[in-house]
């Protein structure tokens, strides 16, 4: 029995890992805007950057697990021209995270396809402040989150080898564990939620669709 047993999982594990392929994707948003305001002709520059690559096996041609790494930043300078109070100042905020996930694929007409993403991820946030009389930035918040969500993708192949993917942000069903420090008075909140956009991103200027591009091995 034992030896049945141990078949029965060998040719298993064989027959996903031969029809394992591996695929790599990623989505790089850039946004930037730059305002000046009739007075003193101050201004308000804002640059935002984020990039989230992932990795992964289809270990069938409906079934992948992979995991995926991501990073934004995003930065706002004030330049102040009043002479009563000239100066620059800067605002940062940065959040890097890390995620496991598997994807349901629904083969669409036309090259294209419906894929359903399960994600299980940690995210760390951290926000700081530069003014005029700083000679480095003041942290002031640290927040972290985990997301257990689940949301839709779609997906067109432009050959066998490359596809497009687009997602949105605000589009997930899931649960969301939030803890924060205020870094000036020390005060801890935690906060959880469940249901529609239980994950959403803190940077409102990179928000709404992800497009994405995928490289199949």
């Amino acid at each position: 029995m034992q030896k049945i047993i141990i078949v029965f999982i060998m040719s298993v594990v064989t027959t996903v890992v031969g029809n394992a392929r591996f695929f790599i994707e990623g989505s790089v948003k850039f946004s930037y805007n730059d305002s000046e305001a009739t007075e003193f002709k101050n201004r308000v520059s804002q640059l935002g950057i984020n990039i989230s690559p992932k990795a992964g096996y289809w270990l069938t041609e409906r079934i992948a697990v992979g995991s995926s790494v991501s990073y934004s930043i995003n930065k706002t300078k004030y330049v102040n021209k009043n002479p009563l109070s000239a100066g620059v100042s800067e605002n940062i905020k940065s959040e890097w995270g890390f995620s496991v996930f598997s994807r349901y694929k629904i083969q669409l007409p036309k090259s294209f396809s419906l894929l359903f993403e399960s994600s299980l991820g940690v995210r760390k946030y951290i926000e700081k402040d530069r003014d005029k009389t700083d000679a480095i930035a003041r942290k002031l918040l640290t927040v972290s989150n985990t997301d257990l969500v689940i949301f839709p993708a779609i997906s067109y192949d432009l050959s066998d080898r490359f596809s497009i993917v687009a997602s949105c942000d605000f589009v997930n069903f899931g649960l969301h564990f939030r803890k924060s420090k205020n870094e000036d008075t020390g005060e801890k909140t935690r906060s959880n939620s469940v249901g529609f956009n239980a994950q959403s991103t803190v940077f409102s200027s990179l928000g709404g669709i992800n497009v994405g591009l995928i490289y199949n091995f």
